[in-house]
């Protein structure tokens, strides 16, 4: 069997990973290993593969870069046992930066589970100065299996239809939570965020109809429905403004239907 392998780094200086090779893996560490890096500075341009395992990158003030390049993989994989097939579902990756986060349009971020069975894994991204995000995401699971998690923390603003066009792309549709410390988190009619569990945070402002800050405005649609209902939290501390739609209903008649909670701290204009 693949024996699974722990790699740590931790650095005052930078680390660079480039590629090598056409489909070469620059850092493999093998099933279930995990790969943990720690700097003032990371930039990724090549593989890193770590399946149904965990990565993650740490970057300080240098910021934390995935070039065009870049693929992080901790995607689930079948393995056989004679004639019966078992799934190991997909592992974790964690990317922070105390300077810029900086994913390029061509980059990968692969937490999927394996084709034929067993549950994507999270992406968390904790973003503590300016993101750009652009890469491509693939959180997706087969039908009746958990699909993947996101988890976004940010200081700056955050463009939320960009954002959940990119979720719907990659299928990442199991738990999507976005908070955000500055500005507005706004979704734009005809765009949607479709997850199980749903949770948006606009701390941003000082809690007094700061229009500026602190708002979350649906105007387009926000869909946690599913066979049994799921979840969505809305949080502004500034308001909360709904113009589209919030759903999370149950597909069947004997499951439950979800939950929809809005809170906000800003002075009511009724």
């Amino acid at each position: 069997a693949e024996t699974a392998t722990n790699i740590s780094l931790r650095t005052t200086g930078e680390v660079t990973i480039d590629k090598v090779g056409a489909g070469v893996a620059k850092v493999q560490t093998g099933t279930g290993g995990k790969l943990s890096i720690n700097a003032t500075s990371i930039n990724v341009d090549s593989q890193i593969t770590a399946n149904a395992g965990a990565v993650q990158l740490v970057a300080g003030n240098g910021g934390l870069n995935l070039g065009s390049q870049a693929v992080v993989d901790v995607n689930g994989i079948t393995k056989s046992f004679f004639d019966v097939e078992r799934y190991a579902p997909a592992g974790n990756i964690t990317l922070e930066s105390t300077g810029a986060l900086n994913v390029a349009p061509t980059a990968s971020l692969n937490f999927a589970a394996a084709n034929k069975g067993g549950d994507a894994g999270t992406l968390k991204l904790v973003a503590n100065g300016a993101l750009n995000l652009q890469g491509q995401l693939n959180g997706s699971a087969k039908t009746g299996q958990l699909g993947g998690s996101f988890t976004l923390l940010s200081t700056q603003a955050v463009d939320l239809n960009a954002l959940a066009d990119a979720l719907v792309a990659g299928k990442v549709n199991g738990k999507v939570a976005v908070t955000t410390q500055q500005g507005n988190l706004q979704l734009g009619t005809g765009k949607t965020l479709q997850a199980q569990e749903i949770s948006l945070v606009a701390k941003g402002g000082a809690g007094q109809n700061d229009s500026n800050n602190g708002n979350i405005i649906i105007d387009g649609t926000v869909n946690a429905s599913g066979q049994k209902g799921g979840d969505i939290r809305l949080t502004g501390s500034s308001s909360v403004v709904i113009n589209g739609s919030l759903l999370a209903t149950a597909s069947t008649s004997d499951q439950r239907g979800g939950n929809i909670t809005i809170a906000t701290q800003g002075t009511g204009d009724g």
